[in-house]
């Protein structure tokens, strides 16, 4: 079990999105080198190393919050290829959910100021639920109305919440 701090570096035209585990301590450009950016990451709690992430790549972005039982108010991002941001909405409200039902049956909240998550179609894993920074295959997590069925969406509900039961199974209709 160690707590990791993280320095991630790289060509912010072909990398723009810097993540790890924990909280955005600080980013920026690379002193010297105009094309290059960095991000360091804190996660203040011990944990295996098999349960360390990290991503660099040119993603979308759908931001979104969740405010704790105790009033803390937790940035929520799910990051996509351009191409599938518009299909990630019902992720978001899964995830809203899966928070506040972990609140009520736990009684405990989330312990960190962002949580982020990864779709993308490329990842050869189902998902990687590291914490902080989850990672998922596209088709476990995205779907658009015009494409997806009523099966998709229940999937996708129970991938972001990984729960069955409490929660109301609808398919919903996009803005």
């Amino acid at each position: 079990m160690a707590v990791y701090t993280v320095r991630v570096e790289a060509d912010k035209a072909t990398c723009p999105v810097l993540l790890s585990n924990g909280n955005l301590v600080s980013s920026g450009p690379v002193e010297g080198d105009g094309g290059r950016h960095f991000a360091v990451w804190h996660d203040p709690w011990p944990k295996p190393s098999y349960l360390f992430a990290l991503v660099a790549g040119d993603l979308a972005l759908r931001e979104d919050s969740f405010t704790t039982m105790s009033g803390k108010k937790v940035a929520l991002r799910i990051y996509t290829a351009a191409r599938d941001v518009e299909k990630s909405g019902w992720a978001m409200e899964s995830l809203q959910r899966a928070m506040a039902w972990d609140e009520a049956k736990f009684g405990r909240e989330y312990d960190l100021d962002l949580f982020n998550i990864v779709a993308v179609a490329d990842f050869n894993m189902g998902a990687m639920e590291n914490k902080s920074l989850n990672i998922f295959n596209s088709r476990v997590v995205l779907a658009s109305t015009t494409t997806a069925s009523d099966f998709d969406y229940n999937r996708i509900e129970g991938v972001s919440s990984e729960r069955r039961g409490g929660v109301g199974r609808r398919r919903r209709q996009e803005a």
